[in-house]
């Protein structure tokens, strides 16, 4: 049991310090460059709900008794921080061409929810690998639970309707 919840507290971790760290570091980069933070509360909550909360609650139901591979500091060190440092990499190159590459602050604003979301579900995808059923069950909950969400509440999410040029700089 002790390994059990410390290898649940493990995975769980990394997916609520990438939200930790990719909040610290854009806000801390928005004050010192002047900027709008990224993303509107209710985008906050809805990727809080497909990338901690979610798959950290399913994680729970399955058992992990093997002996932990890292502390939680090195799981965190090298699952969360590599995906919230690409998310704010690509939000401050962003906001530094926005001129050059034809954005406005919504479009940003849009593209980098997605990119956020889609790092975030890549960071559960190394967590759950390698996948067996029930991890590809919370995989696929999760992508098609915030994809779904994001075009039926696409209005409140405050979204712009991607063009072409949009959709080339998100992939």
């Amino acid at each position: 049991e002790g390994r059990q919840t410390i290898n649940n507290i493990t995975r769980s971790a990394s997916l609520f310090y990438l939200r930790t760290i990719l909040t610290i570091s854009v806000a801390i980069l928005a004050i010192l460059i002047n900027v709008r933070f990224p993303f509107i509360p209710f985008q906050v909550t809805l990727t809080n709900i497909f990338v901690g909360g979610l798959p950290s609650l399913l994680i729970m139901f399955e058992l992990h008794d093997y002996k932990p591979k890292y502390t939680v500091l090195e799981h965190v060190v090298l699952y969360a921080l590599p995906s919230a440092l690409g998310i704010v990499t690509m939000w401050f190159i962003l906001v530094l061409f926005n001129k050059p590459l034809g954005l406005d602050l919504k479009a940003i604003q849009s593209i980098i929810f997605f990119v956020n979301g889609i790092l975030s579900i890549h960071l559960i995808y190394r967590i759950l690998t390698p996948l067996n059923r029930f991890r590809a069950f919370i995989l696929a909950l999760d992508i098609a639970g915030f994809l779904i969400t994001s075009i039926v509440m696409h209005p409140l999410l405050e979204l712009v309707s991607f063009t072409q040029h949009h959709l080339i700089i998100l992939v």
